[in-house]
């Protein structure tokens, strides 16, 4: 059975015209590129207490801390602090609990007054 010389051409045709398309689609592509590794560990997300812990772990932590007394030194109000975030959930160590020091001043959710004491004030803003 002959395929007449019209279809055969026809099927060339549109072979050459997918073959095109497809061609022209690999040119869009960028090309595959591999990072080179770094040696060691991977570096982890730098601690961030505004993004790492929610508004209502702040809240349950801080009233618990502020709870036992009014009013903190720094060392003490650090250790006051690892062990009320310890218990909603987040582990602090001595770097960590420096940040979210920083970060409670800041947003004003301790105050230092009376000198060098710290005290928690309740109606902060998140």
């Amino acid at each position: 059975m002959d395929v007449p010389e019209n279809e055969k051409m026809t099927k060339v045709v549109m072979i050459l015209r997918a073959t095109t398309i497809m061609l022209s689609r690999l040119r869009l592509l960028p090309p595959f590129l591999t990072e080179a590794k770094k040696p060691g560990r991977p570096e982890e997300e730098k601690f961030d207490p505004y993004r790492h812990i929610t508004e209502q772990q702040h809240r349950i932590a801080l009233e618990a801390a502020f709870g036992l007394k009014e009013e903190y030194g720094y060392k003490d109000l650090e250790t006051a602090l690892v062990k009320a975030y310890m218990s909603v959930g987040v582990k602090l160590n001595h770097q960590k609990a420096v940040s979210l020091i920083t970060m409670l001043r800041n947003k004003r959710m301790i105050v230092q007054e009376n000198g060098r004491k710290y005290t928690f004030k309740p109606d902060f803003h998140y």
